[in-house]
């Protein structure tokens, strides 16, 4: 009796602690399905139909999107489609799934119209798919669906189209056609802000200033304002702007601008209040003392388990490592040896969001950048997780970007070429990661002779689109005018990381 008791014990701690055989020989036959896809269909969908027999939810309803897309017959479509729990598709198959969806009910394209911008001529004139693309952010979509309608949702999405083409005319002809219903107001406010944020990024900083009267108060019209009459050497009215500015402010810019215009260390002392990038940098200027968790964790020996979990990341199913562990227990030991493989997996069970790992020092090469730029890009790109991708990788796409410094190969190519390196295609694994995407960083910086903000801005946007904006002599002023929004969040996240790295202390 004691025997048998030990042994269910056994057979308990096996099925909820590690991880399952069935879930290990699912993976790899599910990734083998994946690669033969294209060039063996037949063999693909044999593969496939047993990954959907174990039933595990994990891994099944992505497996039977890929089983219909690789069927053809289309009698058995609906079949297997109706088995998919669209709850838990992974990221890309989603959009798959619609489409297929839509070869037997073409109706679904007005509930899901952004995933069907190839099929607009079957959309015109629906008025639910013009109200759907519009909720759903496609307003490109929504203009085209709607040239045959003269409908409010119609109205809208070519006032929208005109607006975003910069074609203000044509925009502001659509405007007045909307006086007539109750949110008219809240377009014409669109309006105004959309042309006010025009002129700051395209830096015409006397016709922003003549058209302040026009928008709405709020931050980023006094803020913007305050930014032009600085940029014209008027620090009167910049100081006026940036002090009604701070009514609205939450990161500390206007008091950092304020300082900027009047020389008065008050307003440095406020602006370091903030934890942002303003914030982190009036601490610098103030000499402050700024603090980081810079997370270290001994390394053991992997045991089963973590080599278990090192499986899925060989295989790169990175929705399946965080849907399998979820729920499941890890030791204090085996926590810190996945904490050297996969810090954001530590980081989200211990709820360290706000901590800077260093783990990954030890692949950054020396006569590149510095260690604290590399690790400050890592964190923004991948936030530390070395099988980070774009998209997932349908069979008929692959992701743009992957792994920790999420380099493409392309890109890896070139450094390898450039710098005479070895080119090996893993961006999965930190060590050529790190290695292409230093010296890719490494190029751009000396491509823009030394310039730190140009370099992380080229790593993120291209050295093209960097070359396209508008010098200033004053960095910041160069950083506020960049008309890409993820960039400019960007220049000024990783800056951020970067002085945490570099000059704050250990907490």
């Amino acid at each position: 009796m004691k025997k048998f008791f030990i042994l269910i014990c056994f057979i308990f701690l096996y099925v909820n602690i590690g991880f399952s055989e069935n879930f290990s020989k699912e993976l790899n036959l599910f990734s083998k399905a994946l690669k033969l896809a294209k060039q063996n269909p037949s063999e693909a969908k044999t593969l496939l139909k047993e990954v959907i027999s174990y039933n595990d939810p994990i891994t099944k309803s992505d497996a039977l999107v890929v089983y219909a897309y690789l069927s053809k017959d289309s009698n058995n479509l609906q079949r297997i489609l109706d088995q998919v729990d669209t709850h838990r598709l992974t990221r890309g198959f989603v959009y798959q799934y619609y489409r297929l969806l839509a070869k037997i009910n073409p109706d679904i394209m007005a509930k899901k119209p952004c995933f069907f911008p190839d099929k607009k001529n079957e959309l015109m004139g629906n008025e639910l798919a013009i109200e759907n693309a519009l909720k759903g952010g496609c307003y490109y979509l929504a203009y085209l669906i709607s040239q045959n309608s003269s409908s409010k949702p119609a109205i809208v999405a070519k006032f929208y189209h005109y607006l975003f083409i910069d074609d203000f005319a044509k925009a502001s002809q659509e405007l007045s056609r909307l006086k007539p219903y109750s949110d008219y107001q809240h377009f014409k406010d669109f309006y105004a802000n959309y042309v006010y944020r025009y002129l700051f990024f395209k830096d015409k900083p006397i016709a922003l200033i003549n058209y302040a009267i026009y928008v709405p108060d709020g931050f980023y019209k006094y803020f913007y304002e305050g930014i032009s009459y600085f940029e014209l050497g008027d620090y009167q009215n910049a100081s006026r702007a940036f002090k009604k500015a701070s009514y609205y402010d939450k990161t500390g810019a206007s008091y950092y601008w304020l300082y900027k215009s009047t020389k008065n260390v008050e307003y440095l002392e406020k602006a370091s209040n903030y934890d942002s990038f303003y914030g982190t940098l009036a601490k610098l200027k103030l000499h402050k003392p700024i603090y980081a968790h810079f997370l270290r964790c001994p390394s053991y020996k992997p045991d089963k388990r973590v080599l278990e979990f090192k499986d899925i990341m060989d295989y790169g199913f990175n929705g399946y490592l965080y849907s399998y562990y979820k729920d499941k227990h890890f030791n204090e030991k085996q926590m810190c040896e996945i904490f050297h493989i996969n810090p954001k997996f530590y980081m989200i069970r211990k709820g360290y969001w706000d901590a800077y790992p260093i783990v990954f020092l030890k692949y950054i090469p020396k006569d590149t950048m510095s260690p604290s730029l590399v690790l400050s890009i890592i964190r923004m790109e991948s936030f530390y997780n070395p099988i980070a991708r774009t998209y997932w990788a349908f069979p008929d796409k692959k992701p743009t970007t992957v792994g920790l410094m999420q380099v493409k190969d392309t890109t890896g190519m070139f450094v390898a070429k450039r710098f005479n390196l070895p080119f090996v295609d893993d961006m999965k694994n930190p060590k050529y990661s790190i290695l292409y995407g230093s010296y890719y960083l490494y190029f751009v910086y000396n491509l823009w002779h030394k310039n730190l903000v140009k370099a992380i801005a080229s790593y993120n946007a291209g050295p093209g689109n960097v070359s396209r904006y508008k010098d200033f002599d004053d960095w910041l002023l160069f950083v506020e005018h960049i008309p890409n929004t993820i960039n400019r969040h960007y220049v000024k996240n990783v800056l951020n990381f970067y002085w945490h790295y570099k000059y704050a202390f250990n907490k």
